[in-house]
């Protein structure tokens, strides 16, 4: 048996072990510490620094109706004058943000969760809108 090794006797049987078998054991036994090891844990989240979901938001600037985006939510957008911030905006009253769509206007609304530093990488804040007023 020249691709084995001997591992010991067990009742006076000489025990040998194939180099094959015996690679794969090591490689199912690594596999086996990965998934046992526990995870990294998740930093946790600085209330101070993290933008509150309920906060009422406020943004003044010219109302656009969106285009094809890569992130595929809200129907118009808004960049607050004052902060830089870009909000993606969605209505459940749609004719409310069209019927100011191209004007510069207030914006009243609150953040949507799951949404507050955009859904997809690159993507701005979702606010669900409850007002509109020109500016």
């Amino acid at each position: 048996m020249g691709g084995s090794f001997k591992i010991g006797r067990l009742f006076g049987i000489e025990v040998k072990i194939h180099w094959a078998f015996f690679l794969l054991m090591a490689f199912f036994t690594f596999l086996g510490f990965l998934s046992c090891s526990t995870p990294e844990a998740a930093p946790e989240s600085n209330p101070d620094t993290a933008p509150a979901t309920d906060a009422a938001r406020v943004a003044k600037g010219v109302l656009e109706r969106e285009g094809i985006t890569s992130y595929m939510y809200g129907t118009h957008t808004i960049t607050d004058v004052s902060s830089g911030i870009r909000y993606a905006l969605r209505s459940e009253n749609e004719e409310l943000l069209d019927s100011h769509a191209g004007q510069r206007v207030t914006v009243h609304g609150t953040l949507v969760p799951g949404y507050e530093n955009g859904q997809i990488e690159g993507g701005p804040p979702l606010l669900k809108v409850t007002r509109v007023e020109p500016a």
